[in-house]
């Protein structure tokens, strides 16, 4: 309980007065103070009877006089999506004249409708909602702060503050993922269950294999009518590819040095983003998919199938922190030790240090085909350095030529840094396929590009 504004602009009204009635000595204006101070007392003494905030809980305790509970229609949104949010405010004591409620959003989200900010009066018993959308700023795990509550008395010289907590609320926002074409990514040997994986060999896939003599109980939709007409007496069948699945580990750079620029459009957002794309159509392509997160924990998920393996792999993405906890050069030996050279590893990292390029080659030097998708911190700095530059020059309303210095040096600054980039993927590359994204291009450009360098090493 505390003293507003108006309270103090009494106090010095009273001390001025008092103070103006002792050098003028004249009782008259000595005595003006009085009533102020009175006043203030009076207001101090009503409002000192009941602590109106006592605790802010939900429904369920009776001891509280003002009760606020927050709940979500949604609980876990992707990146593109929103959230509403619902607060209910009961008064379980007398009436409150005046009752602001301030709901504090959490860092990363933005208010997209309505208003987390409310100035109400409640009857005794009398309950009040209200509702606002949220929309987040890039993925993550959001934990709802504390709600503050603030009272005063009708002439509002007393208030009151409360930070409470209310009830616990997470929201979850899961990396958004965008369709891409099917990914044919081949491992060394495919696994004995059903996928998208044509093996050489005879199966009951979609790619044509042979001829063969039918046989009684063979389906009459796979004769081939063509070659049978040319003979009299035998009918042939066709045979067709088996299509099978494989083993991949997502094996994912969260460290702090992989995290390059804005922290909404970093490279490890983008990394991010590509580890749940690639997770969900290996997945959807009835692949067994794992991964291993490399950042504030070694976030391990066993490989496994179908949307429940997807929804295991997007909660650890959304709550993944870079910190360099984790010593990226054991990836190779903790493979080794958890999984065998049949399983295909997809790294994604900026590669910003030697010690990613050394992973890389450890672990392909131990056996594993490895495919590495590495968005490019330089893209990413251009990026933010292009849309710093527009902002500068509309706030200031320079031309074109204003920063050309500026300009000419950065160009010259990322020329070299890209050559300096190639010449570690061109080394790179001797030992696995290298994917080197522009941000500023669709994801599924640079996956077609993975595809076909995966195949043709396959193929060499």
């Amino acid at each position: 309980m505390r003293l507003t504004r108006k309270s103090f602009v009494f106090l010095a009204l009273a001390l001025l007065s008092l103070f103006a009635g002792m050098i003028s000595r004249n009782p008259t204006v000595v005595l003006v103070p009085i009533p102020l101070v009175a006043y203030l007392i009076v207001s101090l003494i009503l409002a000192s009877e009941g602590d109106v905030l006592q605790k802010c809980t939900p429904f369920s305790s009776s001891s509280s006089k003002v009760v606020v509970n927050r709940k979500a229609d949604k609980l876990s949104i992707y990146e593109d999506e929103s959230s509403e949010i619902t607060l209910d405010v009961i008064n379980q004591g007398e009436r409150i004249e005046f009752l602001e409620v301030l709901d504090l959003v959490p860092k990363g989200l933005e208010l997209s409708s309505g208003s987390n900010h409310h100035v109400i009066s409640l009857e005794r018993d009398e309950k009040f909602s209200f509702s606002y959308t949220l929309k987040p700023e890039v993925y993550g795990q959001y934990l709802f702060g504390p709600l503050l509550l603030r009272i005063s008395d009708t002439q509002n010289l007393i208030v009151e503050e409360r930070m409470c907590d209310s009830s616990s609320l997470t929201l979850t926002v899961i990396p958004k993922i965008t369709y891409v074409p099917k990914i044919n990514i081949r491992p060394k040997k495919a696994k004995n269950w059903p996928g998208e994986i044509v093996a050489n060999k005879l199966g009951s896939g979609m790619e044509f294999y042979s001829l063969r003599n039918y046989m009684p109980g063979d389906p009459v939709k796979r004769i081939n009518w063509k070659a049978s007409a040319r003979t009299r007496d035998v009918l042939f069948t066709n045979q067709f590819m088996s299509e099978l699945g494989g083993d991949t580990i997502i094996a994912l750079d969260a460290r702090t040095v992989a995290e390059i620029g804005p922290k909404t459009r970093s490279t490890l957002v983008y990394s991010i983003r590509a580890a749940a794309i690639v997770a969900h159509r290996l997945l959807r392509d009835r692949n067994r998919v794992g991964m291993i997160v490399l950042g504030s924990m070694l976030e391990k998920v066993q490989p496994g199938f179908g949307k429940r393996q997807l929804d295991r792999i997007l909660i650890a993405l959304s709550r993944t922190k870079p910190a360099d906890i984790w010593e990226i050069r054991a990836l190779g030996s903790y493979l080794s030790q958890f999984f065998s050279t049949m399983v295909q590893v997809v790294f994604i990292s900026p590669l910003t240090d030697e010690r990613a390029f050394e992973s890389v080659v450890d672990v392909a030097t131990r056996g594993y085909r490895v495919l590495v998708i590495s968005p490019s911190p330089i893209d990413v700095e251009k990026i933010a350095f292009s849309q710093s530059k527009l902002r500068r020059a509309i706030a200031l309303d320079h031309n074109n030529g204003a920063d050309y210095d500026d300009m000419v040096s950065f160009r010259v600054a990322e020329q070299l840094l890209r050559v300096k980039r190639k010449n570690k993927l061109d080394r790179l590359r001797e030992i696995a396929v290298v994917v080197d994204w522009d941000v500023s291009l669709p994801f599924s450009q640079a996956l077609q590009e993975a595809t076909y360098l995966w195949n043709e090493s396959v193929m060499g």
